[in-house]
């Protein structure tokens, strides 16, 4: 049997994993927090030095003023840091998709409305304006006084 070929977009696979930032941040959180109850455990740690052990860990600053203290937890260690790199990698990720795509719509509706103003400026003022409407026009460059106008009504003829 001949099977159809999918169209190209339904092929693609879809890379974007749409998780909310709040969401990320409320796992990462609640992974350190973990953390920091197991450390309290295995190290003679208060659930504050736990936390700044695991967050300096985790954010890759390491001072190295606190280190666990048992060798048979150092494999544990290694393996709960790894997969915080990870997660802490991956929320920094999708903040940065999120505020990119962001800033990609607000940069599509800028150039939208900006090629709406330029399509009704090379139209014309007078095209975008109602017939028999009185506009005043300020004086930008001429020998007129500074609070000067002029007044024009628009007149369409066909």
């Amino acid at each position: 049997e001949d099977a159809t070929p999918e169209s190209e977009e339904e092929a693609a696979i879809d890379d974007n994993f749409n998780l909310p930032i709040s969401l990320a941040l409320l796992i990462l959180l609640i992974y350190i927090l973990c953390g920091c109850f197991i450390y309290t455990m295995w190290e003679t740690w208060t659930y504050f030095e736990a936390f700044y052990f695991i967050f300096i860990s985790m954010t890759t600053i390491g001072f190295g003023d606190y280190v666990p203290q048992h060798p048979a937890f150092m494999m544990m260690t290694t393996v709960y840091l790894v997969f915080g790199l990870a997660l802490t990698a991956m929320c920094i990720n999708i903040i940065q998709e999120k505020l990119s795509d962001t800033f990609r719509h607000a940069s599509e509706k800028l150039k939208e409305s900006f090629g709406h103003i330029m399509a009704t400026a090379t139209q014309g003022e007078e095209a975008a304006l109602p017939e028999g409407k009185e506009v005043e026009v300020a004086e930008v460059h001429g020998g007129k006084t500074k609070n000067s106008t002029d007044t024009v009504t628009v007149k369409k003829e066909t």
